[in-house]
């Protein structure tokens, strides 16, 4: 048996907290490593060459044969304007794209390193952490809540949930048991511990905003 496991065997009062672990999915891909471009470049490639023509493509081809047909037997107003509307669906569509301005990866939270916004790295997780009582631990940790008034774990970390999230918020606690449990003793008294049951949340990547 390991020294921790000897030391927490001797404790004889604990103090049952439970635990919430709150994550943020990604919400846009990260950048590409150089080697993942070049992979990627590669299978487009291999990709566009083994695939067929579209729909689009096949009209054009058409009418281009068309057009040059009725250029060597006479001039055919019908194939022209045939072909000119496909040009111009072309032009549309190129006119579309020219419109379409992607949104930056960095948002006002990044430039302003706000810390407290969930709206941020948004090509990353990002997770909650809270500043822990003086009686689970010191520094900065996940957020916790002691089990009292006869409910369990699972409606302590509930209610955790509620308190911390804002009601648009759209989330889900995973299953009933915790995925983690983390104990400690206390230091100031060698015969108490504290035991902090972890459980995990998934939210809705869009709508998992904090209030300052």
């Amino acid at each position: 048996m390991s020294r921790s496991l000897v030391i927490l065997k001797d404790i004889k009062n604990w103090n049952i907290f439970s635990g919430l672990c709150i994550r943020r999915p990604a919400v846009i891909a990260p950048e590409l490593k150089p080697l993942e471009k070049q992979v990627a470049n590669l299978i487009e490639k291999v990709d566009f060459e083994r695939s067929h023509l579209s729909a689009h493509e096949l009209r054009h081809e058409i009418e281009t044969k068309r057009i040059a047909n009725a250029l060597s037997n006479g001039i055919s107003n019908n194939a022209q304007e045939s072909l000119i509307t496909a040009r111009e669906a072309e032009i549309m569509w190129e006119l579309e794209a020219e419109q379409y301005k992607p949104a930056e990866r960095l948002t006002e939270n990044d430039k302003s390193v706000n810390l407290k916004s969930a709206w941020r790295a948004l090509d990353k997780s990002l997770y909650l952490l809270v500043q822990s009582p003086k009686n689970v631990s010191s520094g900065w940790n996940l957020p916790t809540a002691p089990v009292s008034d006869g409910k369990n774990l699972r409606q302590v970390a509930d209610s955790i949930a509620t308190s911390l999230l804002p009601p648009r918020a759209k989330w889900c606690i995973f299953g009933n048991t915790p995925v983690a449990v983390w104990l400690t003793r206390d230091r100031n008294k060698e015969d108490t511990g504290t035991q902090v049951s972890i459980y995990l949340l998934s939210t809705n990547r869009f709508l998992f905003v904090f209030q300052k």
